[in-house]
């Protein structure tokens, strides 16, 4: 047999010398065991079979048997070897080429610009396309070393940073300690100036050489420090650290270009929650460990970070004085800015203050990580944060007990780039207003909301990008509307695991998230697996409402106990108005409940789609219709202003596929759907399309007639169309 053979054959063969091998060892050798075990039992107790098998045979001779299957067995090794049936060497694994940077993905592809024109046809504000949530932020790569921009301090942040095997939360950043201390990554070669307000022979001179790099001569005061600072930097290129002592530092700072302040006590190593519990522990003024900047009662700010390419602050403790009118943080042009680890707490005219710092590019966004921001307050908005035209990027951070007339924690208003939340918490924040709506939230001009007040408990976004991940929102309140979120002409995209993401938020409308866009700038809610429970509203949309040109699609999420507390109220969970459009696919709204119309979802003019299996059950409409879902059309002078300015496209639309409606509970009519219009004459024409009408069943009107009712009730102009006594399959047009 030569060796050019044929593979395949050769297989092949090999196989059927393996198989006889086996073939012969059975018939040669199984015999000749049972004759043998034959042989010590009682003959009158075995089968006749055995007798004369064992006589034909007597001892079946075990050579004949060693030597079929020897030779099958040899033969078939032979075969298999001289196939050279061994595996060629994997080729040469080819280098990918690494991406150039590590950025939270971008909207592009997400939703429409803000602001798209008015000649744009919009149909009904829908949007059927999939949800595109970008890659995850954590699976983004860096610059190589080559490709880095040498002014760019995230860059090294985030190339020094990677994950421990043994410990995935751990971070550890090589190259960045100092004295067993942590140091910014990529500066432990840069010089080094100490600052110490409990040494005694602490010099000021700025001549003396012996302050660089030398922690046994450092400064008395941070200002003098960073003058000497300042002079270094002269030196292009040339980037400084200023590493504060523990103790009080009563004074007003400015950080000048590439310059950072660090507390010289942060710890290098630990984890994740190790550092926020280092942070947290610092709540003692007195600390061993706390370095705390405390402005005199003359500044309006007590650090300003000037203009420049790369800044920093680690580690720091940001106090406001109180009865002060003082600002925390105030940044302005800064390229690459760094706060790590600090807290601000206690300002009254805002925690932080953002304008025209990064850029959406690689390293050049301003970046949070770690900080706390708590009990600020502010006359503008933004009571922790407000950020204007800028990218920001905010990661593991808590915002707690902040107020402010919109944006209770954080407002942000015309962004370069999405800006990201990824596991940060915000809790207790308030958006507070005396200047309450007058009359019915319903009865609302849409032009009127742009001058509310009393918007986003947590945050309000203007014309702005927003991305959440991981993170969680409770016990927010809004005096008016989004008791943790509020979106006016804003895209927000929302992506959670299997934790409630937003628990227990309050607002007049939209207990969590309220949502409005107008004929030139609309609004966009995209959501993957993001939970809503316990939220409340007094009058529409316990959880979510959206109002006017906005969207919302829902993808593998739960709506459950949200409320609306109003006998007028409309939607527990979820609520449409003036042109909103929602679409959910896999969702489960339960327990939710109205003291209005629509236990779990209402819309007035405007479109729902619900698909892939959602199931709402067990939700009730204590003294209105449609126990689960309440969808009408009315009359409605916005409405035909948008239909005329924005090539808004009728009908509305009713569309449900794949959807389980059961066990819901109304006061009036249709416990399961209630559609269509309650007026005598027709209005805004809706189509309505039930795939599966079987799937909704045993719900509960309290009406005397109720089997007409409990399930399905659709009207038009004052005539029933489908009752439950008719669950075909619906696909008709109301006009």
């Amino acid at each position: 047999m030569s060796k050019s053979i044929d593979k395949t054959k050769a297989r092949m063969l090999s196989t059927g010398l393996f198989a006889v091998s086996a073939i012969a060892f059975f018939l040669a050798w199984v015999p000749a065991l049972y004759c043998d075990w034959a042989m010590s039992q009682d003959p009158t107790t075995l089968p006749q079979f055995s007798a004369a098998l064992c006589k034909s045979q007597p001892a079946m001779d075990s050579t004949l048997a060693w030597l079929a299957f020897s030779v099958a067995l040899i033969g078939a090794v032979i075969v298999r070897t001289l196939s050279g049936a061994k595996k060629p060497p994997p080729p040469a694994p080819t280098r990918i080429a690494r991406p150039t940077h590590r950025t939270a993905p971008t909207f592009h592809d997400v939703a429409a610009p803000v602001g798209s024109s008015a000649k744009d046809p919009v149909v009904a504000i829908d949007i059927d396309e999939e949800l595109d949530l970008g890659p995850p932020v954590d699976l983004g790569a860096v610059r190589s070393e080559v490709e880095e921009d040498p002014d760019s301090l995230m860059a090294f942040v985030q190339a020094r940073v990677v994950r421990s095997e043994s410990e995935p939360d751990a971070l550890v950043e090589h190259e960045s300690t100092l004295d067993g201390f942590y140091c910014p990554p990529g500066m432990a070669r840069s010089p080094i100036l100490y600052v110490d307000l409990s040494y005694e022979e602490s010099q000021n001179a700025l001549d003396d050489d012996q302050r660089v790099d030398n922690p046994e001569h450092p400064f008395k005061s941070v200002e003098r420090a960073l003058l000497a600072a300042q002079k270094l930097c002269l030196k292009p290129d040339q980037r400084v650290q200023v590493r504060l002592m523990p103790g009080v530092y009563q004074t007003a700072l400015q950080i000048p270009d590439r310059v950072v302040l660090v507390n010289h006590r942060m710890p290098a190593e630990g984890n994740k929650r190790q550092r926020e519990a280092w942070l947290a522990d610092q709540s003692d003024i007195d600390h061993p460990e706390r370095v705390t900047i405390l402005a005199p009662a003359n500044s309006d700010a007590t650090i300003t970070f000037l203009p420049g390419r790369l800044q920093g602050l680690f580690g720091c403790q940001i106090v406001g004085r109180e009865g002060v009118a003082q600002l925390g943080i105030r940044a302005a042009g800064c390229m690459a800015l760094v706060l790590l680890h600090c807290a601000v707490e206690g300002f009254s005219q805002g925690g932080i203050e953002i304008t025209d710092c990064g850029e959406d590019l690689p390293g050049r966004q301003t970046t949070m990580m770690g900080c706390r921001l708590s009990a600020n307050t502010s006359a503008k908005g933004g009571g922790a944060l407000h950020v204007l035209r800028s990218a920001l990027r905010l990661e593991d951070c808590v915002f707690e007990s902040n107020t402010a007339p919109i944006g209770g924690a954080i407002l942000a208003r015309n962004l370069k780039s999405p800006l990201l939340l990824q596991g940060c918490t915000l809790s207790r924040n308030r958006a507070l207003t005396r200047q309450l709506p007058e009359g019915p939230l319903l009865q609302l001009k849409l032009a009127e909301w742009k001058q509310s007040k009393g918007l986003g408990g947590a945050v309000a976004l203007v014309s702005s990008l927003l991305k959440v991940i991981d993170s969680r929102f409770e016990g927010n309140d809004a005096s008016v509307g989004g008791g943790a979120v509020v979106a006016l002409a804003s895209r927000v995209v929302l992506q959670s695991g299997d934790q409630e993401a937003f628990v227990e938020n309050r607002a007049l409308a939209g207990g969590a998230i309220l949502a409005i866009g107008w004929a030139d700038a609309q609004s966009v809610i995209k959501s993957h697996g993001a939970n809503f429970k316990g939220c409340l509203a007094k009058h529409f949309g316990g959880a979510i409402a959206l109002i006017g040109l906005s969207a919302a699609q829902f993808e593998e999420g739960d709506f459950e106990a949200n409320r609306c507390t109003d006998p007028e109220s409309v939607g527990a969970a979820i609520f449409c108005h003036k042109g909103a459009s929602l679409q959910g696919r896999t969702l489960t709204l339960q327990n939710n409940r109205a003291q209005g119309n629509g236990g779990a979802i209402g819309a007035i003019n405007a479109s729902i789609r619900l698909t892939e299996g959602c199931i709402l059950q067990r939700n009730s409409a204590e003294l209105g219709e449609g126990g689960a879902i309440y969808c009408v059309t009315s009359r409605d002078t916005d409405v035909e202003q948008l239909v005329s300015a924005a090539d808004f496209s009728l009908p509305f639309t009713l569309s449900l596929a794949d959807v389980t409606i059961q066990y819901n509970r109304a006061h009036g009519l249709g416990a399961g759907l209630r559609a269509g219009n309650s007026d005598a004459y027709s209005t805004f024409s809706l189509d309505v399309e039930l795939e599966k009408p079987e799937t909704i069943w045993n719900n509960r009107s309290a009406l005397p007639d109720g089997r007409d009712v409990h399930d399905v009730w659709i009207t038009w102009a004052g005539n029933p169309r489908v009752t439950s006594r008719e669950k075909l399959p619906v696909k008709m047009l109301l006009s």
